[in-house]
């Protein structure tokens, strides 16, 4: 399961960052937006801005996650002017951090900054180029370098493709490179726009590329042909040989129907562990199954893997993963299996049959 996460909210007033001292990435502090202009055009670097709220959890666990890391830094400081900038207000904020309330407030309407954390990419002359929300959690680090390089390319580049968009183009590439870019960068009312006009010319079409972006780009069922997605997911499949469509139907359902009740109480905070009460499957199946008969068994099966993971309660984790994995293999990924046997191994080294029984997980 995909761990992807953004902090969604939007203060009245902003205020800005402070320097990290010691290892890691360095941000500029004690300068004026101007003058950031002016250091990026004479150190011929772009401006990189890490748009953060005081109450963003998933702020705070970029700060401490990946910031620090010396490869990051390498990178950032290599093409960027760094900036961190606070985009609420507290009693806490200093004359600096008050300096900042208006041009930060010009970003929000500018930029459309709701969402934190906020990544956004701009030119030396404060043109943006791109910009990305939310924070991957799984290889953090490798993604976030990758995400470095890519935000490089013209064909991820939210801002330069929406120009495209609004001047008319309506290529299959570009729209799924704008499509794309438009969700990386939350801006989901226009990235769905461009997707209904996608799927309404491409749903239909089984080949490999399409099928690969199609799934990619769904991300809730009240996207365009959601159901339609649900239905057919089968014949997407068999367009690429795994179950790209049967997992991405099965992790938006999970997530809107069974994820807020399974994990109710669940906190904010990051890598810390919540003793959470059993949720009552049976009622819990009635209420999927009103919506989606035929997906609340597997979406009930693959919720019990989910919590009694995330409890450690690992005999009954495994007696769940061997209904999910053997009644609804056709909806498992391949690398889902072998992460499954991973933790098989892990947990259960000693034990002979469940070992046996991970080795059947990766066979493809």
């Amino acid at each position: 399961m995909k761990a992807f996460f953004i902090t969604v909210v939007l203060s009245t007033l902003l205020s800005f960052s402070y320097a990290q001292t010691g290892n890691g990435v360095s941000f500029v502090s004690g300068k004026s937006w101007e003058e950031v202009k002016v250091m990026a055009k004479e150190q011929h670097k772009k401006i990189f801005i890490d748009c953060y709220t005081t109450w963003c959890t998933w702020c705070r666990w970029l700060d401490r996650k990946v910031y620090p890391n010396d490869s990051v830094a390498a990178a950032i400081g290599k093409d960027y002017i760094a900036l961190r900038l606070q985009f609420d207000s507290s009693q806490k904020d200093d004359a600096e951090i008050k300096a900042w309330y208006a041009t930060t407030h010009q970003f929000i309407n500018d930029y459309g900054i709701t969402s934190f954390p906020t990544l956004l990419f701009l030119d030396a002359d404060g043109s943006p180029i791109t910009k990305t929300v939310g924070v991957e959690t799984e290889n953090y680090i490798q993604k976030f370098l990758v995400m470095l390089e890519d935000v490089k390319a013209p064909q991820n580049q939210y801002y330069h493709l929406l120009s495209r968009y609004k001047n008319g183009d309506r290529g299959v590439i570009f729209l799924r490179n704008f499509i794309t870019a438009g969700n990386t960068a939350g801006e989901r009312e226009i990235a769905g726009d461009a997707y209904r006009k996608y799927l309404d010319e491409n749903l239909k079409k089984y080949d490999s590329g399409n099928v690969k972006f199609i799934a990619q780009s769904t991300y809730s069922s009240q996207d365009p042909y959601f159901d339609t997605l649900a239905t057919n997911y089968a014949i997407y499949d068999s367009a690429v040989g795994i179950p790209l469509m049967g997992d991405r139907v099965l992790n938006i359902i999970f997530h809107e129907k069974a994820y807020p009740t399974v994990f109710y109480g669940k906190g904010q905070i990051p890598d810390y562990h919540y003793t959470l009460n059993e949720p009552n499957w049976n009622v819990l199946f009635e209420k999927i199954n009103k919506k989606y008969p035929k997906w609340a068994r597997a979406v009930i099966a693959y919720g019990k893997v989910c919590f009694y993971e995330d409890q450690e309660l690992w005999e009954k984790w495994y007696e769940s993963l061997q209904v999910f994995t053997k009644q609804y293999r056709q909806v498992i990924l391949p690398e889902t299996l072998s992460d499954y046997a991973k933790k098989i191994r892990k947990n259960f080294s000693k034990d002979s049959d469940k070992i046996q029984f991970a080795k059947q997980l990766e066979i493809r």
